[in-house]
């Protein structure tokens, strides 16, 4: 009678070890769908990359039918200049569903004040110089860069204001 046991009870323990692994296996698939959801934005997000001349920079992960957009913490401009070096671009990911617009705007004396806006960009193009509604003196900015996504049947969407420091010496 002991082997009758002993053998119902060895059933036993691999049918537990069984559901034990079965269980486990769900709970990291479960695990695995939690993490991915939260590294997707729902609907019509955007996505912030690191551009050129940035201190620092915003960053969510891509989506596959989202805007993806390059925001900046800090752009340098040279003191007394109208005429600046910028890299305003809209992204190759964006072919074939959005172009942008760019407008920067600054506290200027407590008076928020619009220093450049661009026309349409293409997907995969960029602005690389800006021509300012005035030149800036030497100093600390607050600005936003106000970003508009428009499909490509030209009808405004979701649209991203990055809050960035114009440092101009």
């Amino acid at each position: 009678m002991n082997e009758k046991t002993s053998g119902k009870m060895s059933v036993r323990k691999k049918i537990l070890i069984v559901i034990i692994l079965l269980v486990l296996m769900l709970i990291c698939f479960l695990l695995g769908m939690f993490t991915q959801s939260l590294k997707k934005p729902s609907g019509g997000g955007m996505r912030f990359e690191a551009g050129v001349g940035i201190s620092s920079s915003i960053e969510t992960p891509a989506q596959q039918q989202g805007i993806a957009v390059k925001g900046m913490a800090q752009m340098f401009i040279p003191a007394g200049e109208k005429t600046v070096a910028a890299s305003f671009e809209n992204p190759k990911e964006n072919t074939g569903l959005y172009y942008l617009t760019f407008e920067l705007k600054a506290d200027i004396g407590g008076k928020s004040e619009t220093l450049y806006t661009s026309g349409l960009v293409k997907a995969g193009e960029q602005v690389s110089s800006i021509t300012l509604s005035q030149p800036l003196e030497k100093g600390k900015y607050s600005a936003v860069l106000h970003i508009q996504p428009y499909s490509i049947s030209l009808a405004p969407t979701n649209n991203a204001d990055i809050p960035i420091t114009l440092i101009v010496s």
